[in-house]
């Protein structure tokens, strides 16, 4: 057999080296775009993706707990969407998380709330809005609660829960508060609400997603410094068409041409410039296209009762090993 000369066997090797690279970006791309077509329904692991997630991890700074008499009790406030409200019972993301810290918890969660605000300014006649992150915050600023009162009586989208859940709001001595937990996203991405803008504000505005959170933060710091915060992102929902079926929110853009993702890494980059910690839970939470139906309810917008635990879990852990948060 006739041996190849060096020169000529390495040029053999290097366009089969490239013959493959340019094989396996086609077989990459044509699997991206049929997953951006449709919700895949076979099983995958999003551990098979080249993810990482964006958890920023913040202690306790001991200049905001200087003039803080502790009582000894780890005091959790939970705000949220129906992620945290909607199940009441043992599979609930406060019920367990309570089980395994043994903290007192209040629930505070409001059905299909927002980070954000439809409307610029509050005078009534959208009274969903009174139960944003950005007026829960003013409120819990001042400890008037009127805004709630009024939008309670005007809100289109509320539930049994809502008059106790403001009940159990007033009650709860801030003073006493050791973390509160902001967990907001699905419906401001499912709504296009504005994620974010790029010149910076000089005040904060209501209807934009980072700005509510900023503000948020900010307020109740001005009140209550000495208190945590843990921002936690929506983890992967779809998104419902008119035609009555699913898309992917990973790849489905909204009105304002956001995906879910574009919603977790704003929280995010707020997070950071508060030097608050965040929890990233639509990367790492192993919840995604390929599983939907596994963990997501039946609206495949919040998370099931084994998608809850996976995030209960979570929370925990950044409660107390993360956060090393020792009474």
């Amino acid at each position: 057999m006739k041996k190849l000369k060096t020169g000529t066997l390495m040029h053999i090797i290097l366009l089969s080296a490239i013959v493959l690279l340019f094989a396996a970006s086609f077989i990459k791309l044509y699997l991206w775009d049929k997953s951006s077509a449709e919700i895949p329904t076979d099983d995958f692991s999003a551990e098979n993706f080249d993810t990482e997630t964006e958890d920023f991890y913040v202690t306790v700074d001991p200049d905001r707990i200087e003039n803080h008499t502790d009582d000894g009790i780890t005091t959790i406030v939970m705000l949220g969407d129906s992620s945290l409200n909607d199940y009441t019972d043992e599979s609930g993301v406060p019920a367990l998380v309570r089980e395994a810290t043994e903290a007192t918890i209040y629930n505070c969660s409001f059905a299909n709330s927002t980070m954000s605000t439809q409307n610029t300014g509050f005078d009534g006649t959208y009274g969903n809005d009174a139960f944003s992150f950005y007026y829960l915050s003013m409120c819990i600023m001042n400890n008037i609660y009127q805004i709630q009162h009024t939008g309670l009586e005007s809100a289109t989208i509320k539930d049994e829960t809502f008059s106790n859940k403001l009940d159990l709001l007033e009650s709860i001595d801030f003073n006493t508060v050791d973390i509160i937990v902001v967990s907001y996203g699905a419906e401001d991405y499912l709504l296009s609400r504005e994620v974010e803008t790029l010149e910076i504000p000089t005040t904060y505005r209501s209807t934009i997603y980072t700005e509510a959170l900023a503000q948020g933060i900010d307020w109740i710091r001005m009140a209550y410094p000495h208190i945590q915060f843990i921002v936690m992102s929506p983890t992967f929902c779809c998104y419902p068409e008119e035609d009555g079926t699913y898309s992917a929110g990973d790849t489905r853009k909204n009105d304002v041409d956001a995906t879910l993702a574009n919603y977790m890494i704003a929280a995010k980059n707020i997070a950071v410039q508060k030097n608050v910690t965040f929890l990233d839970n639509y990367w790492g939470i192993d919840i995604h296209a390929g599983n939907a139906d596994a963990y997501l309810t039946e609206s495949s917008t919040y998370p099931n009762a084994d998608g809850r635990k996976m995030i209960a879990d979570k929370l925990t852990t950044t409660i107390t090993e993360k956060i090393y948060y020792e009474k």
